[in-house]
């Protein structure tokens, strides 16, 4: 087989190994004759690949190792419960392998009518709300993205305790909120394709697309007491104050990266914005030393002073959204046909 076929597939289910050697058996890719799956406990993969061989290798060293290698031909051949990976006479690699339980994980079938979605708008839908997605918090609708059905509609809200994320798109098929992983939403759109289907089993538990690409499981995360997520945003990004909206001054992004660099975390990464009759003043200060812009934002904006972290500003406006609104509990951020919202903590 070729090297660089095998190192592709091996990459596709990557992002499912685990972290960390917690539990060994979810560092490895599961090779099964002619599949190749990796599951870390909150997402699985799993590709076609007739290897040959069954058995659990370390996912990260065998895809180092053929890294390095630049063999084009390999072979995988299994000797004494262990791996040996063949290029010829000029190289040998033994790696020590492990019977697959399939008490830990096997990857479900399609076992319900797909979702009534465009698959590439959703996939856009969750890539845009990874900006407010963290893995690094116990709190469950911050580890991933929530879907909250209304009418024929579906709310997808990404929340991280600074900032908040939403995109309305039309989902048919889905009658109650469901919170899909971090790691599933970042890979869904690898998976799309024209003969795609994607389900969601709320009560087992479940997300799956399966496509000529593979297959991508989601374990759904589980929330005890639901974020009143639809009525937060309307509190800070109503229709009454999305109509106060102005476009994002001239230079605001050369503004934004001065005041984030002269920040720091002792303030907290705060930069204070004075609105006042259509002008805008921004002022940074921190160990580094101080910096003051003045923009024009037009009367239409409120009068308003507030304190907001610049580098969240600056990922809004590097996402292409150009028109904004400070508030005193937010600033919201979108483009001209709201395709989607970013809230930003303000105080």
């Amino acid at each position: 087989m070729k090297r660089t076929d095998l190192l592709g597939k091996l990459k596709q289910v990557s992002p499912a190994l685990a972290d960390t050697d917690m539990l060994p058996i979810m560092t490895c890719v599961w090779f099964e004759e002619d599949t190749v799956t990796a599951y870390n406990d909150r997402i699985g993969v799993t590709v076609d690949f007739p290897s040959g061989f069954a058995g659990a290798v370390h996912g990260e060293t065998l895809i180092k190792l053929l890294e390095y290698s630049h063999q084009d031909e390999i072979e995988l051949i299994a000797v004494d419960g262990n791996l040996i990976i063949e290029s010829g006479k000029a190289k040998k690699i033994t790696l020590a392998a492990h019977a697959v339980d399939r008490r830990l994980f096997v990857m479900p079938g399609t076992s319900k009518d797909p979702l009534d979605v465009d698959l590439k708008a959703f996939a856009a839908a969750l890539q845009t709300c990874q900006r407010s997605v963290s893995d690094a918090t116990t709190s469950p609708e911050y580890r991933g993205v929530t879907l909250v059905p209304e009418d024929d509609f579906v709310h997808l809200f990404a929340v991280n305790g600074a900032t908040m994320t939403n995109v309305l798109i039309k989902i048919g098929g889905l009658d109650q909120p469901v919170v899909l992983p971090h790691r599933f939403c970042s890979q869904f759109g690898n998976f799309v394709s024209d003969d795609a289907h994607f389900e969601i089993n709320p009560d087992k538990g479940y997300a799956l697309i399966e496509s000529e690409v593979g297959s991508l499981y989601g374990k759904l995360i589980e929330v005890e007491k639901p974020l009143p997520l639809i009525a937060t945003l309307r509190g800070l990004a109503g229709d009454d104050r999305l109509g106060q909206m102005v476009p994002v001054p001239d230079g605001f992004s050369n503004m934004l990266n001065c005041a984030s660099t002269v920040i720091d975390d002792i303030t907290v990464g705060k930069t204070q914005i004075a609105i006042a009759k259509g002008s805008m003043v921004l002022t940074s200060k921190g160990n580094r030393g101080e910096n003051i812009d003045n923009a024009k934002v037009g009367k239409k904006h409120p009068d308003i002073t507030v304190k907001v972290n610049p580098k969240l500003l600056k990922v809004g406006l590097d996402d292409g959204l150009d028109f904004i609104l400070f508030g005193p509990k937010a600033a919201v951020m979108t483009d001209e046909k709201v395709t989607s919202l970013y809230v930003i903590s303000t105080s």
